[in-house]
């Protein structure tokens, strides 16, 4: 596949409303995560072996993030890859 291929694919994805959904989930679940751990982003990237400027982008839904770099957030928050794409209140993954 071409690099323009998945660059058309992934300017589709980012109008698609599940799709966004799904990046807010996982930005609200890992600040969440990361505050009742008690880590700032750059502890949190420290222990996930990744920069503090992927976590902040992950948490301003400005990343679509790998399978393989929620794994080590996850790890990292003592959690399963799974709690991150939970919904514990719905309401909460509206914007104001």
């Amino acid at each position: 596949m071409s690099i323009y291929f998945l660059f058309i694919i992934e300017v589709a994805l980012m109008n698609d409303p599940d799709y966004i959904e799904t990046l807010e989930i996982i930005a609200l679940n890992v600040k969440k995560f990361r505050e009742k751990k008690g880590f700032s982003q750059l502890n949190l990237a420290l222990e996930a072996e990744c920069s503090r400027t992927q976590i902040s982008r992950i948490e301003n839904r400005d990343v679509n993030p790998s399978i393989f770099t929620l794994s080590k957030i996850a790890r990292a928050l003592d959690k399963k890859i799974s709690d991150l794409f939970i919904i514990k209140d719905k309401e909460a993954t509206k914007k104001d």
